[in-house]
């Protein structure tokens, strides 16, 4: 079978912080190194509608700050036409990156800048890669950004991990145009498999229900879809709420979910 070598056939390839260009089956076009000798890393690449190449990673700075958020612009040869760090006091990693309808670019990673554990980190920058605004999502435990897309209402849709208990699970984020979030499907009320020692009484339940035990321990309220609706000490639970599968959460997450089924 005939190889198609046709040149204008052209993928992209990140590695560290590498570049690479070839064509899709025969050779390589080109290949670049960024980066001033400090540790660095590339995690995601995307060509522009200039027909350059943007690149997300993090690197460490010399002189003992943490790793920070490492933003490369390129022109159509791999040539660097800027570059841009983003990051506070503690350490910043850049996951995930596309150019927006507005010809900026919506960054989604990790920080450990705003609390005692990492959380999603989102940035949105201008052409230029300038910080227009950045949002944090997160609880007390570990969450990761590791896939961002603009979605067609001009908002972000936010795919990465959260750590729940000795478990990671998947964690899915909407936003709208300025990264405020409408909608945070946390794992912990997708996580179906719920304690069975800890009952609560009646469930399936028409008016309220209590949890054996646990009548003044904070929950958080999930309906089926993962929204979160409410929360709520663990006696008389359910005044108000529609008919459905709920999942209560303990706030201090000591155990797993409880499902409780409201009927009419």
């Amino acid at each position: 079978m005939k190889k198609d070598c046709n040149p204008l056939r052209f993928v992209p390839y990140v590695l560290g912080l590498m570049l690479f260009v070839g064509t899709a089956f025969c050779q390589l076009i080109w290949q670049k190194h960024y980066g001033a000798g400090d540790p660095s890393k590339g995690n995601s690449v995307q060509q522009t509608t200039d027909e350059g190449y943007i690149v997300v990673g993090y690197a460490t700075p010399t002189g003992g700050y943490g790793a920070q958020v490492y933003l490369i612009k390129t022109d159509s040869l791999g040539d660097t036409l800027w570059t841009r760090t983003h990051g506070g006091a503690g350490d910043e990693y850049g996951n995930s990156v596309q150019q927006t309808t507005d010809e900026g670019y919506i960054i989604a990673g990790t920080t450990s800048s705003f609390g005692n554990s990492f959380q999603v980190f989102l940035i949105k920058t201008d052409s230029l890669g300038d910080t227009l605004w950045t949002r944090t999502y997160g609880g007390a435990g570990d969450e990761y950004g590791n896939s961002v897309q603009q979605t067609t209402d001009g908002g972000y849709i936010i795919a990465g991990s959260a750590q729940f208990m000795t478990a990671w699970l998947v964690y899915l984020i909407k936003t709208d145009a300025y990264g405020n979030g409408g909608i945070e499907e946390h794992p912990y009320s997708l996580h179906l498999s719920y304690t069975p020692h800890t009952a609560a009484f009646p469930n399936p339940f028409s008016s309220f229900t209590t949890v054996i035990g646990y009548e003044n321990k904070h929950f958080i309220l999930y309906d089926i879809s993962g929204k979160k609706v409410g929360s709520c000490f663990g006696h008389r639970i359910g005044f108000g709420l529609p008919a459905g599968i709920y999942f209560l959460i303990p706030e201090d997450k000591s155990f797993n979910p409880i499902r409780v089924v409201k009927v009419e």
